[in-house]
């Protein structure tokens, strides 16, 4: 049983006295299914609001950088994670209209 409140609202199902193992394994899976759509679907919010923004901002600063100007490591991090979203977004549009 979790003691901690916190964890009981993220996993209310191991909140509970009973220990089918099956049924906890089943609903741990769509918790973990349940959290990663609602991570794509924020992503996508995101994107769909503010895409062009930040495909400005990757412009701006890939002209400062071919300029000869000095990219941050940070700021690369932060673009190839925005990059690898947009190609896997993409890459998963191409592939769902495929299959129809």
């Amino acid at each position: 049983m979790i003691e901690d409140v916190r964890l009981q609202a993220l996993y209310p199902f191991l909140a509970s006295k009973r220990r089918d193992e099956n049924a906890i394994v089943t609903m741990l899976a769509e918790s973990v299914a349940g959290k990663a759509a609602h991570h794509v679907s924020i992503f996508a919010s995101f994107f769909t609001t503010h895409g062009e923004d930040v495909a400005a901002a990757a412009r701006t600063i890939a002209g400062t950088y071919r300029k000869g100007g000095r990219c941050d490591v940070a700021i690369y991090h932060i673009l190839w994670d925005l990059m690898h979203t947009l190609l896997a977004n993409d890459r998963a549009r191409l592939a769902d209209e495929a299959a129809e």
